[in-house]
């Protein structure tokens, strides 16, 4: 991948991630707060299925960036995909990972 491909990718990756960061944030303002707490939890879940797919997107971008191809015939991959492939990447990662288990 050309370095003009990799900046294309990592553009295209980081906007629509932010996208759905942005739009997390949205729903929460729609929950509003009681002091600490969030009277609404649907917006609460909403949020945060919404900000669940904004990481989702951006591991996508970058485990692209690193080479590797997304599973064939899914339309969904799952989150063994990315312990798998981050921990080819980045050992240290997923040892946090696991002691938060």
């Amino acid at each position: 991948m050309s370095v003009e491909e990799q900046e294309q990718t990592k553009e295209r990756y980081y906007i629509e991630a932010m996208r759905y960061m942005d739009n997390a944030k949205e729903y929460l303002k729609n929950a509003k707060k009681e002091g600490n707490y969030y009277r609404d939890p649907k917006y609460v879940r909403t949020e945060c299925g919404a900000a669940y797919n904004g990481v989702l997107i951006a591991l996508d971008g970058y485990l692209s960036l690193k080479g590797i191809k997304k599973p064939k015939g899914k339309n969904r991959k799952s989150i063994e995909y990315y312990h798998n492939n981050l921990g080819k990447l980045d050992t240290g990662c997923i040892k946090v990972r696991r002691t938060c288990i």
